[in-house]
């Protein structure tokens, strides 16, 4: 066992239980009195953001030292660099989110046409003017100069980009307003090795003797990532959360990235930890 390896097994129960202490605190946040009525875009939007990332920390604590905890940490960090690259500009970015909807069902539409499914005509009706009106800014920049978009959906065409943020996750990563490259290049690069089946992914969980093929279980190191990355993720959500919110649980979390910090790095400590206002 290298030195890392050793580094990693020891900070695990710390890391397990940090992960267990924020995700209980964060299931205090009292959001219940919010008004979902107002067009508060960006609010709306860390509801449902937080309540994911809580559902993802439960499932990597009840998978303990299963490999698959990275599939799911994989998850949390791709919602944690949307949400930074979101949180640079609340107002517009909150909305656009929402607004990506109506991409989402025309897409469903032009699938259901395909099959031969007979298509609302009010509800297609809704989704084509909402689409003329806001959907310009899902269409690729070269684009946008030249299209006619009325005439794009009347010929039941797809010219919207594929995510509502409009890059791929390597671009968002490295966005000025992210400044994730260090997470993409490391954690993210290879949770989604072992997300795609690449096959470098195979290269530290098998071993072969003879004729014999043994799928060997998680390294600490790789679990030691899973576990301080979830932590990251959640973190840097419940931090935003407070902050928008103006909750009150800033000496909650200053306390727990303090000790955290003293109890983790040297192993995988979070990047950019944000301090609770």
């Amino acid at each position: 066992m290298d030195d890392l390896e050793r580094q990693s097994a020891e900070a695990l129960p710390n890391l397990k239980q940090f992960c267990r202490e924020l995700l209980s605190l964060t299931r205090t946040f009292d959001l219940q009195d919010h008004d979902l009525t107002k067009k508060d875009h960006f609010k709306f939007v860390l509801i449902i953001y937080l309540y994911r990332q809580c559902s993802h920390m439960n499932a990597v604590l009840k998978l303990e030292n299963h490999r698959d905890s990275t599939l799911i940490v994989r998850s949390m960090l791709e919602g944690l660099l949307q949400l930074i690259w979101m949180a640079n500009d609340p107002t517009n970015r909150a909305y656009r989110w929402r607004l990506f909807s109506y991409v989402h069902d025309w897409r469903v539409t032009l699938e259901r046409r395909k099959m031969g499914i007979k298509l609302d005509a009010e509800h297609l009706k809704r989704i084509k003017s909402a689409l003329v009106e806001h959907g310009i800014q899902f269409v690729t920049k070269k684009k946008q100069k030249t299209i006619d978009l009325k005439k794009e959906l009347d010929a039941w065409k797809n010219p919207f980009v594929k995510s509502w943020f409009g890059m791929t996750i390597s671009e968002l990563a490295n966005h000025k307003d992210v400044q994730g490259s260090t997470l993409y290049n490391s954690n993210y690069s290879f949770f989604s090795r072992i997300h795609h089946w690449d096959t470098g992914s195979f290269q530290s969980v098998i071993e072969r003797n003879g004729n014999k093929i043994s799928y060997l279980p998680a390294s600490s190191q790789e679990l030691a990532t899973s576990f301080a990355t979830a932590f990251q993720c959640l973190f840097q959500t419940a931090v935003l959360v407070n902050t928008e919110f103006g909750l009150t649980y800033c000496n909650g979390l200053n306390d727990l990235r303090h000790r955290y910090a003293m109890s983790v790095i040297g192993i995988q400590p979070p990047e950019d930890l944000i301090e609770g206002e």
